[in-house]
């Protein structure tokens, strides 16, 4: 049986998917929520050392707005960013979209989408 297709579940091993997907889509959520806060490429490229999108987003107001003032649930609203992060993230790597990325060769992409303890679901 022929190999047509691989997944790999490591964001960055086909595509830039951190500076040209989940930063983006980040922006997108913080557009949404009428916030004025924007990611550039080189801000993103050092909130990565940051694991985790919840925790990049905290870090982000505490060492970049310190001038932000927190509402009293901004726990939550950092949970509805990541929720419109995730909605704006699947939204830019549906399956089936043309990706022209390489070459100009068109590609079909797939990522995993949820990740269980057994394994994930595309």
């Amino acid at each position: 049986m022929a190999i047509e297709a691989l997944i790999f579940d490591v964001d960055g091993t086909l595509a830039d998917t951190e500076r040209d997907g989940h930063r983006v889509a980040f922006n997108q959520a913080f557009v949404e929520a009428g916030l004025d806060w924007r990611w550039d490429v080189a801000l993103y490229g050092e909130l990565l050392a940051v694991t985790g999108g919840k925790e990049r987003m905290r870090h982000y107001v505490d060492r970049h707005r310190p001038d932000y003032p927190k509402p009293a649930d901004f726990e939550a609203l950092v949970a509805r960013l990541h929720v419109a992060k995730v909605r704006h993230y699947t939204s830019l790597i549906e399956p089936g979209h043309c990706h022209d990325h390489y070459a100009g060769q068109c590609y079909r992409a797939a990522a995993p989408r949820h990740f269980t303890r057994g394994g994930f679901m595309v």
